[in-house]
């Protein structure tokens, strides 16, 4: 990621190569993975779920928790790099108008979002996220700033977008993602995964901050999971009126 990560196997072997890259019991997700031909934006490869936790814990690991913070965010709340470096304060998170949402502003499309944090029956809906932003220490007003003190100034200063893509590269290497992911793939990812938990075109543009439907269609790409799903309804919708036996 000098900005993101890659989800696609070109072959066998790359998938092969890619099961021992990541290890059988790292994740219970690999299976998310998807060919090569699908899951691009723009000829950026989606960073699945699976490629998210190898990137957030290979910079855990490196001490700098902000990146995995700022991947997290960018997956799980469809937030743009620009709307995060600088820019999402802790006044965002649980406001003390409404504690029980996330307020996201999407600056490329002037959208506010509220995110909720909760299902109507209690349930958490970003438990991973949730629980990392609870549990952090808070140096300041913003979110995302850099995971040492400035030797000056004693302080922990924002990051430079610049030096953010550099060692976002640097823990993409360390994680053994691909390269080519970049990441507003991240982005690109949590579109995908809500397309193929069959959200509409309406629920999409609700949590991104697209304005038409014409934009979550980029996203919502056509994965043999969806085309599975359609498949299935289509059979059902026939066995139902007893045009078909099963």
């Amino acid at each position: 990621m000098d900005s993101t990560t890659s989800n696609s196997t070109t072959s066998t072997g790359g998938a092969t190569a890619r099961a021992r890259l990541f290890g059988g019991n790292r994740m219970k997700l690999g299976a998310l993975a998807v060919t090569s031909t699908e899951g691009r934006v723009d000829g950026l490869p989606d960073v699945p779920t699976f490629e998210l936790v190898q990137f957030v814990r290979a910079a855990d690991e490196a001490g700098e928790n902000s990146l995995g913070t700022a991947a997290m965010i960018v997956y799980y709340w469809l937030q743009r790099e620009e709307d995060i470096i600088g820019k999402l304060s802790w006044v965002h998170y649980r406001p003390d108008d409404t504690r029980d949402v996330a307020r996201i502003f999407h600056h490329k499309t002037r959208e506010l979002v509220d995110i909720p944090l909760y299902d109507e029956d209690g349930t958490v809906l970003w438990p991973e996220l949730m629980t990392r932003l609870d549990a952090a220490p808070r140096y300041g007003t913003l979110i995302v700033t850099r995971d040492q003190p400035d030797r000056r100034r004693n302080v922990r200063l924002p990051w430079k977008v610049d030096y953010f893509r550099h060692r976002v590269a640097a823990i993409r290497a360390a994680a053994g993602i691909d390269f080519s992911a970049k990441f507003m793939g991240l982005r690109h990812g949590g579109n995908t995964e809500g397309g193929n938990a069959d959200l509409t075109d309406t629920q999409l543009r609700a949590l991104s901050g697209h304005k038409t439907a014409a934009m979550t269609a980029l996203y919502t790409k056509a994965t043999m999971r969806q085309r599975r799903s359609g498949a299935r309804k289509r059979l059902e919708a026939r066995t139902k009126g007893g045009n078909l036996s099963k």
